[in-house]
């Protein structure tokens, strides 16, 4: 029995080692064919990336698949290869300059970027403890580009003497050019410091879009991009602590403990309910009611797919402590839980082990949602405290 025991620990190892693959190859400037050096190479969301040398050459160890490879420089736009092949081993990329045009450098209003900047740090960095206490390192990489409509001025009378931001349209009703929705662009990677959880990160902000709708002080925002996760070094070892700790308190009741929460089957361990408000046809008002996701999970090698959640009014309810700490439900009784609601886009959403999505078919509303990038931690994530 003990050698058939030690030949079943070689056989895992082994399946472990084969797991992770090395990916290596060349970075060339698609137009004059030319190596690009010190770009960066990295798999999204981790910390694991490298630096391509004078020759354009890289090599990139401790793949784990299927994973988001990203190709990044200052002077290119980045490039995503997604690389789900263990025999894949080779992959050459070549990537196009940026154009940046000389009048998006020229400040022409210095109250209003300040006021775009400002708006875009709340909604990008959050405006949580850890969102205030991030710092956006180059932010004059930014380029702002709002969007109008026009708004009919409901008036008997308007003088527009002096005033040319009120015209007359063509049915003969006065309007105004309102603004309705901003993008928000960077000529360069953009540098973010975290000082409360210890990492540096590198963002290729491939989209950031805030869009008000109706009410001025209603919008959605849509964030897409992709991060390098550079950990601090520590200066001392209670320093590292530190880190450790707030990492973990960052961790809960976010998108990432959540989903691997229900991918583990552990949604009850960790701290969650999860319910659906619901109303029959009687008059008798909304009610919550508890329901068994985790029993709707279909699982496919290190991922599962959750279906049959699209249009129905889903909230997550987390107990935890003063700290944020979750409450083992299984053992004691939580009071005074934290309310999250829960859209689910796709009739099908993909949900990967490492508490991830690869599509952005299920989106948080606050309490979850409001976590920004000030809270953001690499998908290969581990706990290293107790609760």
């Amino acid at each position: 029995m003990k050698k058939i025991y030690l030949l079943i620990l070689i056989f895992i190892a082994a399946l472990d080692v084969n797991s992770q693959i090395t990916l290596k190859g060349v970075l060339t400037d698609k137009q004059n064919k030319k190596p690009i050096e010190y770009a960066t190479i990295y798999i999204n969301g981790t910390t694991n990336g490298v630096i391509s040398n004078e020759k354009g050459e890289y090599i990139l160890t401790n793949i784990i698949l299927p994973a988001d490879i990203i190709f990044s420089h200052v002077s290119y736009n980045p490039v995503s290869y997604k690389l789900s092949d263990h025999t894949k081993t080779t992959l050459n990329v070549s990537l196009i300059q940026k154009n940046v045009a000389i009048d998006e450098v020229v400040v022409t209003d210095n109250n209003k970027r300040t006021k775009n900047t400002k708006l875009f740090l709340d909604n990008f960095l959050g405006v949580d403890k850890w969102g205030e206490s991030a710092k956006l390192l180059n932010p004059e990489a930014l380029k702002f580009e709002w969007e109008y409509k026009e708004k009919k001025i409901y008036a008997q009378a308007i003088n527009l003497n002096g005033n040319n931001k009120i015209r007359m349209s063509r049915d003969g009703s006065y309007v105004i050019d309102k603004p309705y929705k901003l993008n928000v662009s960077a000529r360069e990677p953009l540098r973010v410091e975290l000082p409360l959880l210890g990492y540096d990160i590198q963002y290729d902000l491939v989209k950031f879009c805030i869009e008000y709708t109706g009410n001025w002080n209603s919008y959605s925002c849509s964030i897409l991009g992709y991060s390098y996760f550079k950990p601090m070094k520590p200066k001392t070892h209670s320093q590292q602590k530190r880190f450790e700790k707030r990492r973990d308190l960052a961790f809960y009741n976010s998108s990432q403990h959540f989903f691997r929460s229900l991918y583990n089957k552990k949604l009850l361990e960790n701290g969650y309910r999860v319910y659906e408000v619901v109303k029959d046809s009687s008059n008798m008002p909304e009610r919550p009611i508890e329901i068994g996701i985790e029993r709707m999970l279909t699982y496919n090698s290190n991922s599962a797919y959750i279906s049959g959640l699209k249009n129905r009014d889903i909230r997550i309810f987390f107990y935890g402590d003063r700290k944020g700490r979750p409450y083992d439900l299984t053992q004691k009784k939580g009071i005074q839980p934290v309310q999250t609601k829960v859209y689910f886009l796709a009739d099908k959403c993909v949900i990967r082990e490492n508490g991830t999505t690869p599509e952005n078919t299920i989106v948080f509303a606050p309490y979850i949602g409001s976590k920004k990038i000030g809270a953001l931690l690499p998908d290969n994530y581990v706990q290293k405290t107790d609760r």
